[in-house]
């Protein structure tokens, strides 16, 4: 069957298509594009799009090494707006998988450019081009290429991205962004990219410019608490939140998921923040020194009191955790309360593994059930799933009966259909968006000098054992900031830490407790061992926890 007329390509397209397959772009490509070197990445991309848009050709990144990774192994200076030192660019044809019509026939191109951070100039240049091209190009038709990736193909504009994003925020269909697109700047944009998009979006709206985000919170752009111990100094809680999240809060604010974790988060501290409607977004941050009634009573009263439209929240979705929920209850007494359904069917898991089950096959029996609990939208499936269990194993019903039963409204699916919660079930989907924060907490509490109490009360002159007059306190700051999450646990196992400068070099840090262990093997940088143990390694990491 021959496809319809608008997926056809136009006699006169082809016609070029024929005249140009096959062809040696180095001299356009000297021409717009140049060696280099290019202040930042973008720079080049902009001049590679119009490289791309005059030759019909399209270039996605292939390979890269990132600038963490040159920085922790090679200790180059690198400034941080450069996200990669060595990044390369391949023709599409190169795919060999997920080739979209009308690229299916041609793979293979050796057509490639790489570009390599210069030390000397400090910014980006070309350090190997080869841009023939054994295959067609379409030039004067450069809609076939659509948007194969916004971040790697770079045909569209920053302002375009921006705009497109706008549509998705005001509830456009994709229909009608598609006919915007093709309409506004003859560009196809066909559904699977526009879903790739709306599924990336976050990427671009979540806060991924620490430093941006520090001098917000410099500049007064938003609110930002701090409680410490009146004895040690110690910071005890940290929270913050932007004035373009709380406008935010004041639009969307029916339903919020609260999430408490301590994944990538060095220093000992809990990362509590907010996400509403699930969308990926979180508007207040928290950092608690642990998960006591206590903290997240401190933390939700400053949240209630940031947020001055909070009496609107009507359900808030959150873990099963005694000390949060009664925080909860004193904050937001009205507000329907709704368990995390992942962690019900873990929490279900678990004790289902400490019990004694007939057969393996029984257990499998059991999980189903135990899901189908969670999961069923009728009270009649739930009693059906609940009534089984009870046949199947008597010491399961009687711990559902005593410590879950009494609460069918928060953590079942049928009964909390009469709620509001938007759809979400669960707060996994803000987990995802914990390491942007993550990364931007640990500059403030690194870099901030109204923050670095922190640091400077953790490590006192008073711990440092036949330190070198040399070696001030700062160095040591830097010389703990330095150590890897593995070494950070073997020195955290131990109450009483003492910290004595090496004589063999500044660089080096010996850590040892009051009593019997002694830390006496060599960790390197690639996590080898030898036969002492010096800590080394340069990996950016928060101080270790020192007395």
């Amino acid at each position: 069957m021959d496809p319809p007329d608008g997926d056809r390509i136009p006699a006169t397209v082809m016609a070029v298509v024929c005249a140009t397959s096959g062809v040696d772009l180095a001299e356009v490509f000297n021409e717009i594009v140049c060696m280099g070197p290019f202040p930042t990445l973008g720079v080049f991309q902009a001049k590679l799009s119009q490289l791309q848009r005059q030759t019909g050709t399209n270039y996605v990144i292939r390979n890269s090494i990132s600038r963490e990774r040159q920085v922790a192994k090679r200790r180059l200076e690198i400034p941080a707006y450069h996200e990669f030192y060595w990044v390369q660019y391949v023709c599409i044809h190169d795919k060999q998988r997920s080739c979209p019509k009308p690229k299916q026939a041609d793979f293979g191109c050796p057509a490639s450019n790489c570009l390599v951070y210069d030390l000397g100039s400090g910014g980006m240049r070309v350090s190997r081009v080869n841009i023939q091209h054994p295959h067609i190009t379409f030039e004067h038709f450069p809609s076939v290429y659509t948007l194969v990736s916004v971040y790697t193909n770079r045909r569209l504009s920053a302002a375009q991205e921006s705009e497109i994003f706008t549509l998705m925020e005001t509830f456009h269909s994709n229909a009608e962004i598609r006919d915007y697109v093709r309409r506004h700047w003859n560009i196809v944009l066909p559904d699977y990219d526009l879903r790739n998009m709306r599924s990336r979006r976050r990427e671009v709206t979540q806060p991924s410019n620490e430093l941006e985000c520090i001098k917000h919170l410099i500049d007064n752009h938003g609110c930002l608490s701090v409680v410490r111990c009146s004895e040690s100094k110690r910071l005890k809680f940290l929270a913050f939140s932007l004035n373009e999240l709380k406008e935010m809060f004041r639009t969307y604010n029916e339903v919020l998921l609260f999430d408490s974790t301590t994944q990538c988060n060095g220093g000992s501290y809990h990362l509590w923040h907010v996400d509403f409607h699930g969308k990926e977004r979180s508007i207040y941050y928290g950092f608690i020194e642990n998960e006591t009634a206590e903290s997240y009573e401190r933390v939700l009263r400053h949240f209630c009191k940031t947020m001055s439209e909070v009496s609107r929240v009507q359900t808030v979705i959150c873990d099963r955790h005694a000390a949060q929920l009664a925080a909860i209850n004193q904050h937001l007494p009205w507000v329907h309360i709704h368990f995390c359904s992942f962690h019900v069917v873990r929490n279900f898991t678990d004790h289902l593994n400490n019990i004694s089950v007939a057969s393996h096959k029984d257990k499998g029996i059991l999980l189903e059930c135990l899901k189908g609990l969670v999961y069923s939208r009728s009270e009649g499936s739930f009693n059906i799933c609940l009534r089984r269990i009870r046949h199947k194993n008597v010491e399961l019903y009687y711990y559902l009966q005593q410590n879950w039963l009494p609460q069918t409204s928060q953590w079942t699916a049928f009964a909390r259909k009469h709620h509001v919660s938007f759809g979400q079930g669960t707060n996994n989907m803000i987990e995802a968006a914990d390491r942007y924060i993550k990364n931007c907490a640990k500059v403030i509490l690194k870099r901030n000098e109204r923050l670095r109490t922190k640091y400077s009360m953790q490590v006192a002159r008073s711990s440092l054992i036949g330190a070198d007059e040399a070696l001030s306190e700062d160095r040591v700051l830097s010389l703990l900031n330095c150590l890897t999450p593995f070494a950070r646990n073997l020195v955290l196992e131990n109450n009483n830490v003492t910290v004595e400068a090496v004589e063999s070099g500044s660089d080096w840090l010996r850590f040892s407790d009051d009593h019997l262990v002694r830390l006496e093997e060599r960790l390197k940088c690639n996590y080898s061992f030898s036969n002492q143990w010096l800590l080394t390694c340069r990996h950016m990491v928060t101080a270790c926890r020192v007395k």
